[in-house]
């Protein structure tokens, strides 16, 4: 199945796996906020899903690993959040292709229990369990999504978790390193310096970029300020800035 046809089957309305409610915070309140991931490959602005659609998801598709899929499920979870804080009785509509549909199908699994009013179409979904005889997921060759056991699955995702904050931990102490000695960075600065993808997707590294901050400022490599001083993160109540430890 296609992801054209995705597009067909959320147009039509039809609806799978119940779930949760969620939002965008640009989007009005009236009717179903529809809202959808791609698969492997495509971008926020190109991921073949047409029709009455208010956010297309943006995160690295380039690889289809873990690390991918759990960056487009923080991504997801923001902007439904969002959108259920802004627009708390409105119906959500999630729709997912191949590895999108993973994603959908995770966040669901996570969030199934807190949110409400949500209908998802999972299309290609490498989650599904295959039928009896197969091996892995429900899609021909799974897919390192669908297809590896539980436990190396999940080792797959520690590691790819552990590359991406050492890249983010490199980038916030190289960036720092150009600035004036005065000067400052953003946490959003290096999400965006590692973020391979197209559109807002860096946005789904926000936190592990704040988290790679906050083991630096541990190791004495930076410190975070606000209003031009050094804070304790534990006293952090609002946006930081990051310089090299003086």
């Amino acid at each position: 199945m296609t992801a054209a046809l995705a597009g067909l089957l959320l147009t039509a309305g039809l609806s799978v796996t119940q779930a949760s409610t969620a939002q965008a915070a640009t989007a009005p309140c009236g009717g179903t906020y529809t809202i959808v991931v791609g698969g492997t490959g495509s971008s926020w602005h190109n991921d073949n899903f047409t029709g009455g659609i208010q956010q297309h998801v943006g995160y690295p598709t380039q690889i289809p690993n873990g690390a991918s899929a759990r960056a487009c499920v923080n991504e997801l979870n923001r902007l439904v959040r969002d959108q259920r804080a802004a627009c708390p009785g409105q119906h959500v509509k999630m729709g997912g292709y191949s590895l999108g549909a993973a994603v959908v199908h995770i966040w669901i699994t996570e969030n199934w229990q807190t949110f409400d009013n949500v209908n998802a179409i999972l299309i290609a979904d490498p989650k599904r369990q295959a039928g009896p005889g197969a091996n892995g997921g429900s899609v021909p060759f799974g897919g390192i999504v669908g297809a590896l056991s539980s436990v190396l699955q999940a080792a797959v995702v520690e590691d790819d978790e552990r590359q991406m904050d050492r890249r983010l931990e490199r980038a916030v102490l190289e960036l720092s390193e150009r600035r004036d000695p005065r000067a400052t960075i953003c946490p959003s600065d290096a999400a965006r310096a590692v973020y391979e993808g197209e559109g807002d997707g860096w946005r789904a590294l926000m936190e592990p970029a704040r988290r790679a901050v906050h083991r630096l400022v541990e190791a004495g490599e930076v410190e975070i300020t606000q209003g031009g001083s050094p804070v304790e993160p534990s006293k952090v109540r609002s946006p930081i800035r990051v310089r090299r430890a003086r």
